[in-house]
């Protein structure tokens, strides 16, 4: 990281086989760095585990070393004209300027002089992916977790990472069939996304989109743009057509983009409780998720138990009040109520109706959060009879009353509010 962040320190090991200028740029920028000039390339990556350091090498001598180097916490990769004997070209330089560790981790990653590349493998729950991308001077990346604070939670509720993107000139993606499917939401400019059967499409400022996970393809930008993003698992949208590209044009955005800026904040904060926020606002970063997959039209295909259990648990979204028994729920979804305990279950480790109360606990947590409404109204509204049996259900769910949620959870966004105005550039590193 540089050094105006002293919150961070990560440490760069570079190789024998690097000119000392490298060294000595990289302290330039700020950044911890040390040359062990006697060390093997497995030294090197035992080294690295141990003191969760990144190791920098040269390209022309990594051919035979790469299962050493894939056992490394991170690897960067100089290749040709990265560097003179004066230390880093001017690109490489200013993209190391902005350097986040997690960029890095689980990465191998290649730098070229004439302008980043990057070559990307990433390994969510063991499944590895492959991305190729070129990554402009000006480009600026920041992922929603910082450091390991707040991925467990990502997780939880099926994103594997999620972060802002803002672009500049020149940005261009290559995506391979993944383990995910990749879900953004175009705040400014357009993104370009071709598909490699040849269809195109300009998805623009306040369209969300999905590039599922056997998409072959690329995105690119032709002039500047910011986009939000996350990578979700299978399970929690599905299987649809590796080929198909879903774009819906009228979200509404600000929600989402609000939330994501929250948990993105939150992070990088120090509050005691910053975890059970964290928990609740990656709680309705999956309800957004959810209300977004339906707009894109991706979880209306019937074939399948998992898609009729979705397309269900969309009918409770839709009519919290209504009278959700377990046999209604298993005629809705054509099983019988033994197999919709056991599909449940086994797909979302919840029973029915604990799948029921959540979509209702969950709307009435954006209800507090967004809306001035009594708690007498928010029961109502979210299919509870009375304040009393939703406000133990809100407690048991959330670990705090109603009324305890509203006032801090609430309180904590208007200020996050004032402080993005503030500080808008904070979003993208």
């Amino acid at each position: 990281m540089g050094a105006g962040d002293g919150a961070l320190r990560v440490e760069i090991l570079l190789a024998p086989n690097l000119p000392a200028g490298v060294l000595g740029s990289l302290r330039q920028m700020g950044i911890e760095a040390e040359s062990d000039s006697k060390a093997s390339f497995e030294q090197l990556a035992e080294r690295g585990r141990r003191e969760n350091a990144i190791i920098m090498v040269a390209d022309h001598a990594i051919k035979n070393e790469q299962g050493i180097l894939e056992r490394a916490p991170g690897v960067i990769v100089l290749g040709k004209g990265a560097w003179g004997n004066s230390g880093l070209t001017a690109p490489v330089r200013a993209y190391l300027g902005g350097f986040h560790p997690e960029r890095f981790r689980r990465h191998l990653s290649y730098l070229y002089g004439r302008g980043p590349n990057l070559a990307t493998i990433r390994s969510p729950h063991g499944a590895s992916m492959l991305e190729n991308i070129s990554l402009p001077r000006h480009t600026r990346e920041e992922f929603l977790h910082h450091r390991e604070v707040g991925m467990s939670e990502l997780n939880h509720v099926g994103i594997h990472l999620a972060g802002f993107t803002r672009t500049s000139r020149g940005y261009f993606v290559e995506r391979r069939p993944a383990p995910f499917h990749l879900l953004g939401l175009v705040q400014h400019g357009f993104l370009e996304i071709s598909c490699q059967q040849g269809q195109t499409r300009r998805v623009g400022a306040g369209c969300c989109f999905c590039l599922p996970a056997g998409f072959r393809g690329f995105y690119r930008v032709e002039k500047s743009a910011d986009f939000l993003w996350f990578h979700i698992s299978k399970e929690r949208l599905g299987t649809p057509p590796a080929d198909r590209l879903a774009v819906c044009s009228s979200y509404p955005a600000m929600s989402w983009i609000q939330t994501a800026r929250q948990f993105l904040q939150e992070s990088r904060g120090v509050s005691c409780d910053r975890r059970v926020a964290l928990l609740r606002l990656a709680q309705l970063l999956e309800l957004q998720i959810q209300r977004a997959v339906g707009s894109l039209g991706l979880n209306q295909d019937r074939e399948g138990v998992r898609s009729r259990l979705l397309h269900v648990m969309d009918r409770v979204g839709e009519n919290l009040t209504e009278a959700w028994s377990v046999s209604k729920l298993a005629k809705e979804t054509g099983l019988s109520t033994p197999q919709l305990y056991r599909e449940t279950r086994a797909r979302f480790q919840k029973t029915p109706a604990q799948m029921v109360q959540e979509i209702r606990i969950r709307h009435a947590a954006e209800l507090l959060l967004t809306q001035e409404v009594k708690l007498q109204e928010v029961a109502a509204r979210t299919g509870y009879g009375d304040p009393f049996s939703f406000s133990r259900a809100f407690k048991r769910m959330v670990g705090s009353s109603p009324s305890h949620f509203r006032r801090t959870d609430k309180n904590d966004i208007k200020m996050g509010k004032k402080g993005m105005e503030k500080k808008k550039t904070s979003v993208y590193g």
